[in-house]
């Protein structure tokens, strides 16, 4: 069971050890496998809230290999998953064009699209103010419509992509918030049937 909450150090914390361990630090395996006594790398899960979700969606682009699900709530700005939009080409931080001048290596749309993503934001989240306005003409002036048009491109690409808009909720972390997260998360730890479906007895609201 994930705690209730990870801390912004937490994630951060987990973006280092991920990017610089040889074995990365998580929250929980791969199911069905041991990675630490298998010898094979260990997919991390990871939380995050406003900054710390800009950096969890984007971990999962850089590292796609070491990613099972990531839970991104209230982003203020997201890098789509996109060489190429209405604007042209998509370099980072708007798009994926040019990862590998940042990470190393290019965008592994293969393994990107096996990552579960859950995106959440309050619906009262709306403030244009509160959001830098680069990322206007790629993605909208609000945190909800970020959060939309980071679904919208996740469907284009065919990745696995849940959105959940809380229409009572501000820039915060509410109780509902936190445990629809986690559910997500938990579910992501079952074993998958064919086709990536969970094997589970009864759908799960998150």
């Amino acid at each position: 069971m994930l705690p209730p909450l990870v801390g912004r150090l937490t994630l951060v914390l987990l973006f280092v050890a991920a990017l610089f361990w040889p074995m990365t630090v998580s929250l929980a395996a791969s199911p069905g496998t041991n990675g630490a006594l298998a010898g094979t790398p260990i997919h991390s899960m990871v939380l995050g809230h406003s900054r710390g979700a800009q950096l969890a969606h984007r971990f999962a682009e850089f590292r796609p290999d070491r990613v099972l699900a990531v839970a991104a709530l209230s982003a203020g700005t997201y890098t789509l998953p996109l060489a190429s939009g209405p604007q042209g080409n998509m370099r980072f931080p708007f798009g994926i064009k040019d990862l590998a001048q940042y990470g190393g290596s290019a965008f592994d749309p293969a393994r990107f699209d096996g990552i579960q993503f859950w995106v959440g934001v309050g619906g009262l989240d709306t403030n244009p103010a509160d959001v830098p306005h680069q990322w206007d003409s790629y993605e909208g002036k609000t945190r909800v419509q970020r959060a939309q048009a980071f679904a919208a491109a996740m469907q284009q690409v065919g990745a696995s992509s849940v959105l959940r808009v809380f229409g009572d909720a501000r820039h915060d972390v509410t109780t509902e918030m936190r445990l629809a997260a986690c559910a997500f998360l938990g579910k992501a730890m079952q074993p998958r049937a064919p086709f990536g479906s969970p094997l589970a007895e009864a759908p799960v609201r998150y």
